[in-house]
This record gives C-alpha cells, structure tokens and sequence, in this order.
C-alpha cells in the first residue's frame, strides 16, 4: 500500500516529464521500448542510469538514456518516508510516434 501511494503521485510525472523532450528522436522509435533502472537523490537528483533491456535501436537507448538524465531533478513524493520505494525504479521507456 505504501509504495502504491509512493509511486501514484511520482511516477506518472517522471515519465510524462521524460516523454515530452524535445531531444528524443521520436522517428527513430516507433514501435520500440527498452527498460532502465534509474537511482536518485531524496531531492530527486538522477545518480544512475543502467540499461536492463535495450530497444534494439543504438541511437533511440542513448537518446533516452540522455533524456532521463536531463530531466533531473525528477519529482518526489511529498513525504520523506516514500524515498525508500522510489531511490531506485525501474523505467520503461516507449516512444510515442
């Protein structure tokens, strides 16, 4: 219940925060998605970013792995107590055409 409420509020934003970058090379996506594991800070400051499974497109993985890092800080949950179940998540990020 806790990392359902945790996650509610701050993950919808992350990825609607990475999805609307101008820099992601749409074109090149369509179709595809790859997952990554993102740590950050209690301020949301993105430390890491590891890709587990690429899109199969070489310029797509870099261009979102540099999209989640330019979004930092990412945003948290008003709670200090939800940092545990959000420190590192992972992301799935698919492109929309």
């Amino acid at each position: 219940m806790k990392f359902r409420r945790a996650t509610s509020h701050s993950l919808p934003s992350v990825s609607e925060k990475i999805e609307v970058l101008p820099f992601c090379e749409r074109p090149l996506g369509r179709g595809l998605s790859g997952m990554w594991t993102v740590g950050q800070s209690r301020y949301g400051n993105v430390l890491s970013v590891k890709m587990n499974r690429s899109s199969g497109n070489a310029r797509l993985d870099e261009s979102a792995e540099n999209a989640i890092f330019k979004t930092s800080p990412l945003p948290v949950p008003g709670e200090a107590r939800f940092y545990e179940y959000l420190k590192e998540f992972n992301f799935v990020f698919k492109p929309q055409a």
